[in-house]
């Protein structure tokens, strides 16, 4: 039976508030403080002091936006440096022949009609050697039949430049002198070699024949590497370096056809690509290549040439050797971009048809970097970004951020891929220098979480206990 002093006790302690004790006390256990004593163990008017609490990990400082935006910006500047370092290095020069074929690629690699440069072999004919020179009969009879058939302008891809001060054969200025006239109608270009480093009146033993002499030489690149790029001249340390066979005969044919000297380029795009090339030469056009090993002809007789004049018709025509044995035993070859290699009179035809038709051009050095910082520059914008969205959800915030950087990861390199593949298209540019782009890009993806996992202090984080 209930008592009414026990039911007077129990209403007492139904009516306490639910967070205070018998004594009144107020109950810190679920605030996670433990409860308050009184001074000498006797209440002091319901006062208590409260016992500093830990930090909790929610209440840790977290990353000073200006310092992270002044991160991302430093981190930017260090990579941009480490690309530059790239670009001069033996495995960035590798990794752009990668993108030269890549891009290469997306390149129409047939025309309707026949390209407007063909090679005539001339493996067949006698000679060719310093110790049996070229028979310079045959050639004479064979550039007379190709100027009777129409053909626009001639590059003979065979070195008759005198051995020293002597010419090879005691005809030759003979032979010079009959194509020198006959290049009033029809341009003829005598190829030209080991005379390189003589004085242009030396090219071809006279001063007579100095218009006529085209150097047969490639853009320098180390030995067995792809030849990617052509010269307009061969480098001397004086300027005096003789033009070569594929610009002359470009330059000749254009100036006969009465067409700019080369395609034009367009002048809001000027400022933007190198348009006389690089320090090391411009780029070769090979995407019609294996196009010109189809249509070369090995017909040399004076007969052959009359009856298929209709292909000599309007055309550049560039007489060596086609067959890749003996141009290999003339070392008289040269390296694709897809490291096949090939004779070296198909390397003066398709520098013949880049100067003259489809030209290759590159963003010029300035552009370039404004691309660089333009592309790394996403990151540094996502680190705005994610200061200003992210702030305030601390427990989400290592998720959240994150997730900002993968976006703009994927967006710097849909930027990248967009850029390289439009420039070509649209303008003809190889933006060679992608994939260095494209590594940098990678880097400020995954590098800057590693410095702030090592070094968390540089962003003003405290390191877990």
């Amino acid at each position: 039976m209930s008592t009414p002093e026990k039911e007077d006790a129990q209403s007492q302690q139904s009516e306490q508030p639910p967070d205070t004790d018998r004594n009144g006390h107020t109950r810190q256990a679920d605030l996670g403080e433990p409860p308050q004593q009184p001074q000498g163990g006797q209440p002091s008017n319901g006062a208590s002091t409260t016992l500093q609490h830990e930090t909790s990990p929610k209440n840790k400082a977290s990353p000073s936006p200006g310092r992270q935006v002044t991160f991302a910006i430093i981190t930017l500047l260090v990579l941009f440096g480490i690309q530059l370092g790239l670009e001069e290095t033996r495995l960035a020069d590798e990794a752009k022949t990668y993108v030269y074929n890549l891009l290469e690629g997306f390149l129409p690699d047939t025309t309707l009609d026949r390209l407007p440069v063909m090679v005539l072999d001339i493996t067949k004919l006698k000679g060719g050697t310093k110790e049996l020179p070229t028979d310079r009969e045959e050639l004479k009879r064979i550039v007379e039949a190709l100027a009777a058939s129409g053909a626009s302008v001639v590059g003979i891809d065979v070195d008759l430049s005198p051995a020293g001060v002597w010419f090879r054969n005691a005809a030759d200025p003979a032979y010079f002198q009959h194509w020198k006239d006959l290049s009033v109608t029809t341009p003829v270009f005598i190829g030209m070699y080991e005379n390189r480093e003589a004085d242009p009146e030396h090219w071809l033993g006279s001063r007579d024949f100095q218009q006529q002499a085209a150097f047969l030489g490639m853009a320098s690149s180390p030995d067995g590497t792809p030849k990617l790029r052509m010269t307009r001249f061969y480098e001397r340390p004086d300027g005096k370096g003789a033009p070569t066979m594929g610009y002359l005969l470009a330059k000749a044919y254009r100036e006969k056809h009465r067409l700019s000297d080369f395609p034009d380029v367009k002048p809001w795009l000027a400022p933007f690509i190198d348009v006389e090339g690089s320090k090391n030469g411009r780029l070769v056009n090979y995407s019609k290549l294996y196009q010109m090993v189809r249509e070369y002809s090995s017909a040399i007789g004076t007969d052959a040439i009359s009856q298929d004049a209709r292909y000599y018709r309007d055309k550049i025509v560039v007489i060596g050797k086609a067959e890749l044995n003996d141009a290999v035993r003339m070392r008289d070859s040269f390296f694709t971009p897809s490291n096949e290699r090939q004779p070296g009179a198909f390397y003066q035809a398709c520098a013949a048809y880049t100067f003259g038709f489809e030209p290759l051009y590159e963003f010029n050095k300035l552009f370039r970097i404004v691309l660089d910082l333009g592309l790394g520059s996403i990151f540094v914008l996502a680190v705005c970004l994610r200061s200003q969205f992210v702030k305030g959800h601390r427990l989400g915030l290592s998720k959240g951020m994150r997730f900002i950087e993968q976006y703009a990861f994927l967006l710097a390199i849909f930027f990248l891929v967009v850029i390289a593949l439009g420039a070509l298209f649209v303008l003809n540019v190889m933006w060679l220098d992608s994939i260095v782009v494209a590594f940098g890009v990678l880097l400020h993806y995954v590098l800057p979480q590693q410095v702030k996992e090592l070094f968390p202090s540089l962003l003003g984080e405290k390191r877990k206990e």
